[in-house]
């Protein structure tokens, strides 16, 4: 018998949604009661049992509609009908554990073999749609984060790179002055930016740069994908299965056991040989200002 992911359900089911970009913060172990309360408030969990907490995302509604950052969902994009199903199903009960999708394409698989979510098709040219400000379009939020071609989350273009590493705005969350962050601390769904990009960014938010560590990171690593755990929902025995069992579910590319069960949405990154910099220096130093 193929195996299969057995997961009770913690938390209160969320608004169907693209999830929000999101910096994840590594803390302390928490009780199931606790960890099932931070759940209800919009946390999430990894598989250490450690809590990670979402911080806001660099395009907010105090940005110009007309352009929000190349990243930002709108009301006009597409849903891509997908399917999900067991993956042994697709080879009549043999094979591989996990979930696929009942019409799959190899672009659905990334990294690890992971099962992407197919997102949204962004609106097309000349359509009316207002921006959702703290939402993202997965396919290029994905994109952004692919390794040796990192883009800017605000203009779509190269990130910005010098001998410093790539450039990073992460959103303050308490503990910048903690020993060991942000490289022992953080692993970030936010893709970088460019100078230009952090440039418009701080323009059209001044609270962003009050409110932002800047990073310079010389060795951004693959770290995991954030997305919807699917399994047996022990909670529910009549659901279908596979179901969705865990909302925005952080999970380690090392995590093999829960990776082939989880239908991707955001690719994680965790920053190292990282340095704080001053944004309005850097982008200063670039004529930006």
């Amino acid at each position: 018998m193929t195996p299969f992911l057995e997961v009770t359900a913690a938390a209160g089911r969320r608004e169907e949604r693209d999830p929000p970009s999101v910096v994840w913060r590594l803390s302390g172990g928490r009780s199931p009661s606790q960890i099932s309360e931070q759940l209800r408030k919009g946390t999430f969990m990894n598989p250490h049992n450690k809590l990670v907490r979402t911080a806001p995302f660099v395009g907010t509604a105090a940005e110009s509609p007309d352009e929000p950052p190349w990243v930002t969902a709108s009301t006009g994009d597409v849903k891509i009908q997908q399917k999900v199903i067991l993956r042994c199903a697709l080879t009549g009960g043999r094979g591989l554990p996990g979930i696929a999708f009942e019409d799959e394409l190899p672009s659905d698989r990334g990294r690890h073999d992971v099962l992407l979510s197919r997102g949204r098709r962004p609106a097309p040219p000349g359509a009316r749609a207002e921006p959702r400000f703290g939402d993202v379009l997965l396919n290029r939020q994905r994109r952004a984060m692919r390794m040796g071609r990192l883009l800017c989350q605000v203009l779509g273009g190269p990130a910005a790179h010098d001998e410093r590493g790539w450039l990073w705005l992460l959103p303050e969350t308490g503990d910048e002055h903690q020993e060991g962050w942000p490289e022992r601390a953080v692993v970030t769904a936010h893709p970088p930016v460019s100078l230009r990009g952090a440039a418009k960014a701080v323009e059209r938010c001044p609270e962003l740069a009050a409110h932002c560590t800047a990073l310079r990171v010389r060795d951004p690593r693959p770290y995991g994908v954030v997305g919807d755990l699917c399994g047996r929902d022990l909670a529910r025995p009549a659901a279908p299965f596979p179901a969705v069992v865990e909302k925005e579910a952080l999970v380690a590319y090392e995590d093999r056991t829960r990776l082939p069960w989880i239908l991707a949405s955001q690719t994680v990154l965790r920053l190292v040989d990282c340095t704080v910099v001053d944004i309005h220096a850097e982008l200063a130093a670039a004529g930006e200002l």
